[in-house]
């Protein structure tokens, strides 16, 4: 069977607008960790609605048909196996490494706590 690089470079493609989707998001007009409120959102709010609407069903069809074809040359449980090690550690790293920073700047950004980062308490 031979490599779909169409398939590859629609998810590079999506990835690449899902990176310029979440830096639009300091400045449209939804609710996000911080923000900034001093430039006009009108435009970027327009792009983002795009975006929003077409993203998560890309990563989907892909993520199906990548499916389809990786079930074609292994068992369900060598699949399963496979998925666990590409996406459970990069998800636990994430949980654990990126998302406390994450939340002590927008602690920090809505005057909801004003110490240092190691001084925060676990909840």
């Amino acid at each position: 069977m031979k490599r779909q690089y169409d398939l590859d470079w629609i998810r590079v493609l999506a990835t690449l607008a899902v990176f310029i989707y979440h830096c639009f998001m300091f400045f449209n007009l939804w609710a996000w960790h911080v923000k900034n409120t001093e430039t006009d959102p009108t435009y970027i709010t327009t792009i983002s609605l795009f975006m929003s609407t077409w993203l998560m069903p890309i990563f989907f069809a892909v993520s199906g048909i990548n499916s389809y074809y990786a079930l074609k040359k292994r068992t369900g449980s060598q699949y399963l196996k496979e998925r666990l090690a590409r996406l459970g550690i990069p998800l636990v790293f994430g949980v654990m490494i990126l998302t406390p920073p994450q939340i002590y700047m927008e602690r920090v950004s809505h005057a909801q706590f004003a110490g240092s980062f190691f001084n925060m308490e676990i909840r």
